[in-house]
């Protein structure tokens, strides 16, 4: 699961997301594991919307590397990635939660 504040909830999600490190993400694509992933968009209000893309619409190109954190960088040489959805092989799915496809976060 991912997530990502925006400052206004859509009906589609397109975009780009940040994901984790890629060395792991890499070593699984080349082994040909994909996992599903969900994403949580949320605006200023903590409303949130859930997409869905399932791994079978996942592709090797929507994974993207970023630059290596620099030298003076606390985890130098540290390389994540970006997730572009737009890149899937079909739109994110939006979910829905009790018949509604939008809800309120709620911190307790």
């Amino acid at each position: 699961m991912k997530s990502k504040h925006v400052q206004k909830l859509s009906d589609s999600f397109d975009g780009t997301i940040p994901g984790a490190a890629w060395k792991p993400q890499e070593e699984r694509m080349n082994a040909g594991i994909y996992f599903s992933l969900y994403i949580v968009l949320v605006d200023p209000d903590n409303n949130a919307r859930i997409f869905f893309i399932p791994q079978e619409l996942q592709t090797r190109e929507m994974f993207q590397p970023r630059e290596p954190l620099g030298p003076n960088a606390k985890r130098a040489g540290w390389q994540g990635f970006n997730i572009v959805c737009s890149k899937a092989l079909g739109a994110p799915i939006p979910l829905c939660l009790n018949g509604e496809n939008v809800f309120r976060l709620e911190y307790k």
